[in-house]
């Protein structure tokens, strides 16, 4: 692979590594962050070493190429590469796009690159960047975006400057012969990199573009069907299963889940009982390898809904009305003995494991009403019949379905333990059958008090062991944990014991805004409990996690803070631009179009008022040759327009003499050059690689020549030609005068015999 140092004139004139080094960043970026949303290592390790190669060399003013043919060869492998990928593997176009993409680019990196090769590296980074766009939805795209124009601005103010440089090579003034070489404009350049003026150029540049970017998203037609892989993106803050062992660190967001109003006989009121705080969202009655999860042989949808209640029990519902600021899942939170929900806008159902399910589409990220009824606990024996009637609760000869499973070595010592705190307890059910159903309340009692009395509450689990199961490491081994090993721990002890029991994930009511007569549920109140079932009471809802340690330990969260505007800036990505869709779009337009109609309307109106008082003062003038306030301000108002006008038309007839005026001193300019060709006739050698500051040096040693007129000669010159600082009348003058120095000058010196 040969390498290539650069020209002067690329080293000196056309700065090219100062635009190599920024447009590889540039390229290295559309690659890294296509490559991060596919999670895709070849393309990432392929495309560094790629840039990385270049980049070195190009620090060091050298240029790394292979043939063009090589380099065509090469996007015709690409293309048959992609085109097999395609019709193999199913990705979808923007997939296979953005591979072509990446392969072309890196085909084009190792070429002998002109002005053209740049644009198009741009255009191809362009389009790298919008298939990044359209397969991923994280937030970190949305920054990385940003930091991707601002660079995108720099190359191309650099790049323009290029352009100005290598035009400034070939550009003819007035009094030059004709075109420099880049080779004597190198040598005659001398300057430093306009980091100010770059800078400046960026705020220009970068703002419009930003906007033209706004403007194109809100604009721009959209799917109405929610973007792919939306869903999921959220799903994950909603996990059905509990799983444990894992070694972190959990942080609480206060990001606002659900507000929540209770309504008894009509007013609004408080939680009826301490079971009436706990939100039920979903039912785990299987344990394996540290993780709860669902049955999966119950019909989740079995149960329509609404079901009619009896009148007598109808004065003892209590209704909740429930507003999420962003539905998330198909699965509603509602307390455990919740008759009814009603929405709407969707139909809703209820599992036979009695979890509530909306029916039909879901749209992430919007908002979400809807209304609870149900039986504050204590549970009356009508109360408990009419719920086993409409399939709330199990029936009184059904055996709830459960499983747990552990090591036979975990077993034993988890099930050894729980014998030791309920010994009493299970020789007494053993003795009494009949009062079975009393010895399990009591035996899961006694359990969740050890638990509460003998364990901490922490969020903190980066010293669990994921190699053992998670009740044992939290039993033996940890003694702290958060509320899903809490509830797990006693589940698991329950049901080895053979009380039923399952664990219950959801919210726990405890924010509670008096001015609006409201709970506020938030994402650190999410919490997990256990149910023990009984045929003479159902689920009964016993809570092992103490409280209070839960509260002062999501006060201690030093990290909740910066979670929480983390969490905040998440769901605001998702809502405002993730969640952009044609409805949103639609909205948007409505809203527009009504503020510019009530705009509209009210500039009609005060016009027409403005020229109904305006025909009034003139008929006033005109019948009683009176001059009213209107009329002041309209004339006032016109000489201001006319002094402006006159005014603008004046700087315009100065800058056209003052354009005739540069014109006419430019030309005068060309007595430097007649100098130049004087010094030649009287024997002055040709150097091309001399600069004219060197070049009138040496003439003047040679010719003795003042220094004084010559050195002003020159500045002037260079100010003028590269500096770009346009020379005035008292320059020409300055000018004519030092020629005819000179020229004295130099008649003295060529009849001086020598």
């Amino acid at each position: 692979m040969p390498l290539e140092s650069y020209t002067q004139a690329d080293i000196q004139l056309t700065e090219r590594r100062r635009l190599e080094t920024p447009l590889l960043l540039l390229i290295w970026m559309g690659c890294l962050g296509f490559s991060l949303a596919e999670e895709n290592l070849f393309y990432l390790v392929s495309s560094t070493l790629a840039v990385g190669v270049n980049w070195f060399a190009a620090r060091r003013n050298k240029v790394v190429y292979i043939n063009r043919w090589f380099v065509n060869i090469g996007v015709i492998i690409a293309t048959l590469i992609v085109i097999a990928e395609y019709s193999r593997s199913g990705h979808s176009v923007f997939l296979t796009l953005g591979h072509y993409i990446i392969l072309i680019q890196l085909c084009k990196l190792f070429e002998k690159k002109k002005s053209r090769d740049y644009i198009q590296l741009l255009v191809l980074n362009l389009l790298l960047l919008l298939c990044t766009a359209l397969i991923t939805a994280h937030p970190l795209f949305g920054f990385w975006t940003i930091a991707y124009i601002v660079l995108a601005c720099y190359v191309a103010m650099v790049f323009t400057l290029k352009r100005g440089l290598d035009h400034a090579a070939e550009v003819k003034l007035h009094g030059e012969l004709g075109p420099l070489s880049p080779r004597r404009v190198a040598w005659n350049v001398s300057r430093y990199w306009p980091s100010k003026t770059i800078r400046r150029a960026m705020l220009v540049t970068l703002v419009p573009s930003l906007i033209m970017g706004v403007v194109v998203f809100i604009l721009a037609p959209r799917n109405s069907e929610k973007m792919s892989g939306l869903s999921e993106q959220f799903s994950a803050d909603y996990d059905p299963n509990i799983k444990l062992g894992r070694s972190r660190e959990i942080y609480l967001s206060d990001r606002i889940v659900m507000t929540l109003q209770i309504i008894k006989g009509g007013k609004p009121s408080l939680a009826q009982s301490q079971a009436s705080k706990y939100m039920r969202l979903f039912i785990l009655d299987q344990y394996m390898n540290s993780t709860w999860s669902r049955s999966q042989n119950l019909d989740r949808r079995g149960l329509s809904m609404p079901v009619v209640i009896d009148e007598t029990l109808t004065d003892k519902l209590v209704t909740q009305n429930i507003h999420m600021p962003h539905i998330n899942q198909p699965e509603l939170a509602a307390p455990y003995t919740t008759v009814n929900i009603e929405s709407a806008d969707n139909n809703i159902s209820v599992s036979r494991n009695n979890e509530f399910i909306m029916e039909g589409p879901i749209r992430p990220l919007q908002s979400f009403d809807y209304k609870t009824s149900f039986f504050p606990t204590p549970l009356e024996t009508k109360e408990l019949a009419f719920l086993r009637k409409v399939g709330r609760v199990p029936k009184a000869s059904a055996r709830p379905s459960r499983s747990v499973q552990l090591t036979y070595a975990a077993q034993s010592k988890v099930l050894g333990l729980a014998e030791s705190w309920c010994e009493d307890l299970l020789e007494k059910r053993k003795v009494l059958p009949e009062l079975r159903s009393k010895f399990n309340l009591a035996i899961a009692q006694r359990i969740a008090e050890n638990l509460r009395l003998d364990y901490s509450y922490t969020l903190d689990l980066t010293e669990a062991d994921p190699n053992i199961d998670a009740v044992e490491d939290f039993l033996f081994y940890l003694k702290k944990g958060h509320c899903e090993y809490f509830a797990s721990t006693m589940a698991v002890m329950c049901n080895l014991l053979e009380v039923p029991t399952h664990v219950a994930t959801g919210f726990l009511l405890e924010e509670y805004d008096t001015e609006k007569n409201e709970y506020i549920v938030r994402n650190r109140d999410a919490h997990a409990w256990c149910e023990v079932y009984t045929p003479e009471t159902g689920w009964e809802i016993i809570d092992p996690t103490s409280g209070t340690a839960r509260t002062e330990a999501i006060r201690r969260s030093w990290w909740t803070f910066m979670s929480d505007y983390v969490d905040q800036i998440r769901f605001l990505w998702y809502e405002k631009v993730v969640g952009y869709d044609f409805n949103s779009q639609k909205s948007l337009s409505e809203e527009a179009s009504s503020q510019a109609k009530d705009l509209w309307q009210k500039t009609r109106k005060y016009m027409s008022s403005l020229f109904k008082s305006l025909r009034k003062s003139l008929d006033n003038l005109i019948i009683n040759g009176e001059v009213d306030l209107i009329l002041v301000k309209l004339l006032a108002g016109m000489t201001v327009v006319s002094v402006l006008i006159f005014f603008l038309l004046l700087l315009r007839m100065r800058k056209q003499e003052k354009q005739q005026e540069q014109a006419d001193m430019f030309k005068k300019l060309k007595l430097l050059y007649r100098f130049l060709a004087m010094l030649h006739k009287q024997g002055l050698p040709y150097h091309p690689d001399l600069t004219l500051r060197e070049k009138l040096y040496s003439a003047a040693e040679q010719f003795d020549l003042p220094l004084q007129p010559l050195e002003e000669l020159i500045n002037l010159q260079y100010r003028w030609r590269w500096g770009g600082v346009e020379p005035t009348a008292k320059d020409i003058r300055t000018v004519r005068q030092n020629f005819v120095a000179l020229c004295v000058a130099l008649d003295a010196a060529s009849s001086t015999p020598k």
